[in-house]
């Protein structure tokens, strides 16, 4: 009997558990790798950093909601614009990439070495110490205690947009009230002639609905005297005509019908629309500012929309600030201490890397330096013939014969330009002299 322990081996590797795709989205937004948190982290640590990723998402998407109803409150003029949309969205992903690299990636290094030092290892001190993540927090919170407040006053304008825009259109109207009356005047004139129109319509179908009915009681009447289902070959023409011309009057009366509903539908509409073709009128306003101007009215009115203004502006402020939060709270400290520990141990085996190849190099330089190494040059002095010795060593001091190189001197009594002058020109040619 065989056994088959190929499973059992020692050298293979435990079967992997796969990472959740929840993981691979959420932890990475909180400045580790999915691979590395579930490879170290404890299950409480995974959670926290699950946790910090969605307050980074949750942010982001705050402050991207803020910018985009901003915009369309200042400037959409009640419309939906993709255009604020697309900056709403790139505020917000500006917004939590800041918050990701200054909060979350940026503090893990510093809250690593903390806590190496803490148990007592001794690293390296920082070169220099930077202001500049200092500033970029104290700005981020400015950030958000400014997007916080926006955030609050948006919600409440949306919230409470119907009796904004009454104050609006209410105080158009009082400020173009002459204006605003001759409009009404003639807008309800124009309702008023519809209304007619649709009443003489009205009765016209009527009164072709009366005929056709009659003409068609006289038909069955006479098919009864002559006991035949048969319509008479006269009434067909006539009850053709009938329908036609109800068909045609129904027709017009549902469409004065619907002028009519539209009319009194957009009466409002129309007057405005009557007060801005006069050349007295005063604009309405209906931008950011109004709207800002008919919430302090409303809140003056109702002091109790106060605390409501007040409650959803600390929220939004609570969530706009809740990545210094996580970053403060959920981020696992020994998850950072042991990355830092990488990151020493990496730079560490980069260095001694680099010096055993410096001192290779040293090595293969003081070895070439042996091999060549310079050697002493003989210098050869020109020879001098043996009359000029004697002749110069004759006038010639003891003192100076001791010299390495005799310099020649011109014979006693021998006179200037002769021929057995010579040159000490420093060059071995003949005898080292020029005759």
């Amino acid at each position: 009997m065989k056994l088959d322990l190929s499973e059992r081996s020692h050298d293979q590797k435990p079967p992997s558990n796969p990472i959740p795709l929840r993981d691979r989205l959420s932890i990475p937004l909180s400045g580790f790798s999915a691979e590395f948190a579930h490879k170290y982290g404890s299950p409480q640590e995974l959670s926290d950093l699950r946790a910090a990723g969605a307050i980074l998402l949750g942010s982001s998407a705050l402050s991207s909601l803020t910018t985009t109803v901003g915009l369309h409150l200042a400037m959409g003029g009640g419309g939906f614009h993709a255009s604020y949309a697309v900056a709403g969205l790139f505020v917000g992903g500006l917004t939590g990439a800041i918050d990701y690299v200054v909060q979350y990636k940026g503090t893990l290094s510093s809250r690593g070495n903390a806590e190496l030092r803490r148990v007592g290892l001794k690293l390296p001190d920082p070169e220099g110490t930077s202001r500049i993540p200092f500033l970029v927090r104290l700005v981020r919170v400015g950030q958000a205690a400014t997007f916080g407040f926006l955030a609050g006053t948006f919600l409440i304008i949306g919230t409470n947009f119907s009796d904004v825009q009454s104050y609006i259109d209410n105080k158009y109207m009082t400020s173009n009230q002459t204006v605003a009356a001759d409009a009404s005047k003639l807008v309800d004139a124009g309702i008023a002639r519809s209304k007619q129109a649709l009443s003489v319509q009205d009765a016209e179908v009527n009164n072709i609905s009366r005929s056709l009915q009659a003409l068609r009681s006289n038909d069955v009447r006479r098919a009864i005297g002559r006991k035949t289902n048969a319509p008479s070959s006269t009434s067909d023409p006539q009850l053709e005509g009938l329908e036609r011309r109800l068909a045609e009057a129904t027709a017009k009366r549902d469409a004065l019908a619907a002028t009519v509903t539209a009319q009194e539908s957009g009466r409002n509409a129309g007057i405005e629309k009557a007060i801005n073709e006069s050349p007295n009128a005063i604009r309405k306003r209906s931008g950011l500012a109004a709207q800002l101007e008919a919430l302090s009215a409303l809140t003056s009115e109702n002091p109790r929309l106060w605390l409501l203004v007040l409650a959803f502006e600390f929220l939004s402020l609570a969530l706009e600030l809740g990545p210094m939060w996580a970053a403060a709270t959920k981020l696992p400290s020994a998850l950072a201490a042991r990355l830092a520990r990488e990151h020493y141990v990496a730079v560490s085996t980069i260095a001694k890397e680099a010096a055993e190849q410096l001192e290779a190099t040293d090595a293969e330089r003081r070895d070439v330096g042996e091999a060549v190494e310079p050697q002493a040059i003989d210098v050869v002095l020109p020879a001098v013939s043996t009359a000029v010795q004697s002749a110069a060593n004759d006038n010639v001091p003891e003192s100076s014969l001791s010299n390495d190189v005799a310099v020649p001197r011109r014979g006693r009594g021998r006179p200037r330009g002769s021929r057995n002058k010579t040159h000490f020109n420093g060059h071995q040619g003949d005898a080292g002299y020029e005759q």
